[in-house]
């Protein structure tokens, strides 16, 4: 399953604290490699950064693939401002 990609898309106001959604797809797709699509969000909360930390390390330690796609520039400038950068974020699979 590790080189099967599942994807979400968050929304432009996509929240974890209302919408328990990428929860449930995290918890739903634990063995596959995840891909999260940035494309329309335009704010991050500390709570979607905690989710993505913790999914990221999950990934990690069983061996696969979780990645974030089409981040705004705002919302990068804002991870690398927490020292949040894509080596503690990001592993892509090598095919």
């Amino acid at each position: 399953m590790g080189k099967t990609w599942k994807t979400f898309d968050l929304t432009e106001t996509f929240s974890p604290i209302e919408d328990v959604s990428l929860q449930d797809f995290l918890k739903a797709n634990a063995k596959f490699n995840v891909r999260v699509q940035f494309g329309a969000l335009r704010r991050l909360d500390p709570m979607m950064i905690e989710l993505l930390l913790c999914a990221a390390k999950a990934a990690q330690a069983n061996g696969l693939a979780f990645e974030l796609g089409n981040v705004p520039a705002e919302i990068d400038r804002v991870l690398k401002r927490l020292g949040v950068s894509e080596e503690i974020l990001v592993r892509k699979v090598l095919v």
